[in-house]
């Protein structure tokens, strides 16, 4: 008896210590590689661009892309030929609070060698310059603003939204419109304002005596004034 009631133990020990890792209750397994997240309806690929699901990992080379060719996806997977990008909300979505490197559940999206970001279809609420907003999904699950190539996580279904990104773009409008002398920036303090233009005023240290290796000894406080367009201003926190 006491023999059976170790092994119960043992067996309860095990199944406690895997529980974060395999329970998945936000998701249904459609057993072709894809599946649905209960909390939005949507249905997900499980694989990043370019690698297929074996039955049970991802194999193959990741493919990266450029924004413009994520967003002219033309996919037929799994009986369906409607896949595209996910919008930011849709992507944070399937974020786990709490957890970083990876910041998804890697029993439905299993990890790749590397931790990219993923493109979204939606647009920065800031100025970007060729940029457009992704997530860190196999890190810290953060949405950052970003260039150049990078793998998507496809997804099916009516487009989701949590709110998080129109609230981010109403902060950033809001900020901007109310603008004034004094406000105190991420880059200084606002002097003037004068329609796109503001004038700032930044503290900037200056090197005023250097060792022989080159390294810096002594600073100097100066002031500094320089316009910048408004949409490059950015509030302090």
């Amino acid at each position: 008896m006491k023999k059976n009631n170790r092994w119960i133990i043992c067996l309860l020990f095990i199944l406690f210590c895997t529980q974060s890792t395999f329970a998945t209750p936000d998701f249904i397994d459609n057993d072709d590689g894809t599946v649905t997240h209960k909390v939005t309806g949507l249905m997900w690929m499980r694989c990043l661009t370019g690698q297929t699901w074996t039955g049970s990992i991802c194999s193959g080379e990741v493919k990266e892309y450029t924004w413009n060719e994520a967003m002219s996806f033309v996919i037929d997977f799994a009986g369906h030929s409607d896949w595209r990008l996910p919008n930011l909300d849709e992507l944070l979505s399937i974020i786990e609070k709490g957890k970083e490197n990876p910041a998804i559940n890697t029993i439905i999206f299993p990890t790749p060698s590397r931790q990219y970001s993923v493109w979204s279809s939606t647009s920065p609420w800031f100025d970007a310059g060729e940029r457009w907003m992704g997530v860190h999904l196999f890190s810290d699950g953060d949405d950052i603003a970003t260039g150049g190539h990078n793998p998507a996580l496809l997804v099916r279904g009516k487009q989701w939204h949590s709110g998080y990104a129109k609230r981010k773009k109403d902060e950033r409008q809001n900020f901007l419109k109310h603008l004034k002398e004094g406000d105190d920036i991420y880059d200084g303090i606002v002097i003037e304002v004068k329609g796109n233009l503001v004038k700032i005023q930044t503290n900037e240290s200056q090197c005023t005596q250097r060792d022989y290796d080159g390294d810096c000894r002594n600073y100097m406080n100066t002031t500094a004034e320089k316009w910048v367009k408004k949409s490059d201003v950015y509030p302090r926190n």
